[in-house]
């Protein structure tokens, strides 16, 4: 995580004090992860993560789900939250 708010860091334009909207956008990320691994742990699908990837964002590791109304569930969990 300290790496990719490393990357946005360097990438994001350097206007003042602007390290708050970094923070934020990682922030963000982290908690959209989160409701992924929430609800699949919700569901009894094991989960692991976030993993966050320099520039490329995040993702989570998770076992493949074998009935549809648990891949949908865990599909739509990160955009809600």
């Amino acid at each position: 995580m300290l790496l990719s708010f490393v990357a946005l860091a360097l990438l994001l334009p350097h206007e003042g004090n602007n390290w708050i909207l970094r923070l934020g956008l990682m922030f963000l990320l982290l908690l959209h992860e989160l409701g992924y691994l929430f609800v699949l742990r919700l569901k009894g699908i094991p989960a692991r993560g976030p993993f966050f990837s320099p520039l490329l964002g995040a993702f989570g590791v998770r076992s493949r789900p074998s009935r549809g109304d648990d891949v949908a569930g865990g599909a739509l969990a990160g955009p809600v939250c």
